[in-house]
């Protein structure tokens, strides 16, 4: 999360991260706009959701906005038999749409 440069890749050795933005409508462009490792800055997840998070929320056409302020925590349970994870937000459609939606 917090890592830097070298102690990274010494911990996940194909640790990568990329964000690309593909908006051209031109199939020979690969690209629009991209952040990746490039030398300018240390690419742990920490500084690559903020480099990202707002390039994917600003042209939004509803407004959106992440509250993190629950009295509830995200909880994952390991049990024997199973995985229980627990996140106290709510869904955004209903949750016969989720269902049905596989």
């Amino acid at each position: 999360m917090f890592g830097q440069g070298r102690a990274l890749l010494d911990a996940v050795p194909r640790y990568h991260v990329d964000y690309q933005e593909q908006l051209s409508t031109n199939s020979e462009t690969r690209w629009t706009f991209r952040i990746t490792v490039d030398g300018t800055w240390t690419p742990n997840l920490f500084n690559f959701y903020y480099r990202v998070y707002p390039r994917l929320v600003s042209n939004l056409a509803i407004p959106f906005q992440l509250d993190h302020q629950s009295s509830k925590s995200i909880t994952v349970i390991k049990q024997q038999d199973r995985f229980i994870f627990s996140n106290p937000g709510r869904l955004r459609i209903p949750l016969i749409g989720y269902l049905k939606a596989g």
